[in-house]
């Protein structure tokens, strides 16, 4: 085998390599641009990163499907229970449009509502293959909570899913809580307000049961001895 062959072969052999890597690390160069589109608050990249009306149907219909699945059992102990899903389902669309957005982006995974989060909280991300088409981003907090990306060619990707765990008991703004989320909600609330932040109360002593009395001094009326 001739010189010229051998380095044919190993230029094909390194490209082909290369080829593989970059087809292998797409979509964590993905998560670098999403995470940096998030914290920079750039709007018009994440329109191109996140196909956000496919985001919001998908989660619509978890959202009503977990309804309709949760009514059903109360409509069968009481038939007045169907007129509260009428009013339930009329909060769908904004809850879904606050999740489905900048804000509820960053909060994925923190347990936080949208908006209470800070952005740095998208440094925590980790992402994971689920096949060769499919990947996702999730918190190690909170893995039931999912970003699933598609791939678009051989080496595109796009947010398409998002994925709560909405079989939990719902938050306060509608959001899913979990167990071991108010210790995470106050880590991640600290973050963003270091020191004296909004809402914190000064520092007080404990109030005891008993108060120490003042020594007796010279010269005190109710000093001297008692009869």
């Amino acid at each position: 085998m001739g010189r010229a062959v051998k380095v044919a072969l190993a230029v094909l052999a390194l490209g082909l390599s290369a080829f593989a890597l970059y087809l292998w690390a797409s979509p964590y160069l993905f998560l670098r641009a999403l995470q940096g589109a998030v914290l920079e608050g750039d709007r018009a990249r994440l329109e191109r990163l996140v196909d956000f009306p496919r985001v919001r149907e998908g989660l619509k219909a978890q959202v009503q499907a977990r309804l309709l699945r949760q009514m059903g059992q109360e409509v069968a102990q009481n038939p007045l229970a169907g007129l509260a899903y009428l009013f339930v389902a009329g909060m769908v669309d904004p809850m879904v449009d606050a999740l489905v957005s900048p804000e509820g982006l960053a909060a994925l995974g923190t347990g936080l509502g949208p908006g209470e989060a800070p952005k740095e909280a998208v440094k925590g991300w980790r992402l994971a293959y689920q096949d060769f088409r499919t990947a996702y981003v999730y918190r190690p907090e909170d893995p039931s909570s999912r970003l699933y990306l598609e791939r678009q060619g051989l080496f595109g990707w796009k947010v398409v899913r998002m994925e709560l765990p909405l079989e939990e008991y719902p938050g306060p703004r509608g959001t899913p809580r979990r167990p071991g989320e108010k210790a995470e909600r106050a880590s991640l609330q600290a973050r963003a307000h270091p020191r004296g932040g909004p809402g914190k109360a000064p520092l007080r002593p404990p109030a005891g049961p008993h108060r120490r009395e003042r020594p007796a001094l010279l010269g005190d009326p109710g000093a001297g001895p008692k009869a």
